[in-house]
């Protein structure tokens, strides 16, 4: 998914409002859904709050491998240089089970 990226909260926020109509018994949402920062996920809760009342179906996310790309940021840019900037396992899969 890569929420941040061009258009991905665009077209996320059109799954949700196309799954509002058809009525899905539930969504699997399989890995990347960020880069690894805690913004991504701030913009992804963002958009299920502002759809909230249109969500009747259990969402099972999965974890994928850019959700550990956080060591490779500094200061939310690309600074693979200075990896693992402070990041860990850990924390990667803590920011992913808050959502």
């Amino acid at each position: 998914m890569h929420i941040a990226r061009l258009n991905a909260i665009k077209n996320f926020s059109a799954l949700l409002n196309d799954n509002y109509n058809s009525k899905p018994d539930a969504m699997v949402v399989v890995g990347d859904l960020g880069d690894g920062l805690s913004s991504d996920y701030d913009m992804l809760n963002n958009e299920l709050s502002g759809h909230k009342g249109g969500i009747n179906y259990p969402i099972h996310w999965t974890i994928g491998n850019h959700e550990f790309y956080g060591g490779f940021h500094k200061n939310g840019l690309w600074s693979p240089d200075t990896f693992p900037n402070r990041e860990t396992d850990t924390l990667a899969i803590d920011r992913f089970l808050m959502l």
